[in-house]
């Protein structure tokens, strides 16, 4: 279950780097998740579903069938990777760019 959460989390590492209110930060996170979520459930937005975030999260249940069925393990694992790896470069830029005072 933690892997399907690595593109949530680094969503939510980049959404504090755009704003200096903490609660800013929280509310937008967890306003494009909701969101995310109810455009998931929407029949007429099929052709988007396999690239949103929380699509695959439950895919980690095919461990429990008597034939492991990794394809949606495998597919979830990549598109997990994806988001980490755009939205965590895209903080990390944000972060190194970001004047920080002490």
């Amino acid at each position: 279950m933690a892997v399907s959460l690595i593109g949530f989390a680094a969503l939510g590492l980049f959404v504090p780097a755009l704003t200096d209110s903490g609660i800013a930060a929280m509310a937008a996170t967890a306003g494009v998740l909701i969101t995310v979520q109810i455009l998931d459930t929407v029949p007429q937005l099929d052709g988007i579903h396999p690239y949103l975030f929380p699509h695959h999260w439950l895919s980690f249940t095919d461990l429990l069938r008597a034939p492991v069925c990794w394809e949606e393990m495998t597919r979830n694992l990549g598109l997990q990777a994806a988001y980490a790896a755009v939205f965590g470069s895209a903080a990390r830029a944000r972060f190194t760019t970001e004047d920080i005072g002490v």
